[in-house]
């Protein structure tokens, strides 16, 4: 996510008094850093996820460039675990 767009989302949170969680594939350091100054998650996935129905296009990326792409049709139990553990942290 471009900086400027990232900066304007946790403005929106902080003015909406929101706790910002992003699942984010490639946070820069900043920010990751801004997100823990905030309260935020900042969920970091190595896969780049797509909804069901784009099993062509997952199966075309992982063929021709071989980059960590997958299909979910639910959230994995240990993601829901985080979000969870950290939804119960900041009640």
């Amino acid at each position: 996510m471009k900086q400027d767009e990232f900066e304007e989302k946790l403005e929106m949170c902080q003015f909406l008094g929101l706790l910002p969680v992003f699942p984010i594939r490639c946070p820069s350091e900043q920010q990751y850093a801004q997100m823990k100054d905030c309260g935020g998650l900042a969920l970091k996935f190595k896969t780049r996820i797509f909804p069901p129905g784009f099993q062509g296009l997952v199966t075309d990326i992982w063929n021709h460039f071989r980059l960590p792409v997958g299909i979910w049709d639910e959230i994995t139990p240990r993601v829901e675990a985080i979000f969870l553990n950290y939804h119960h942290h900041n009640l």
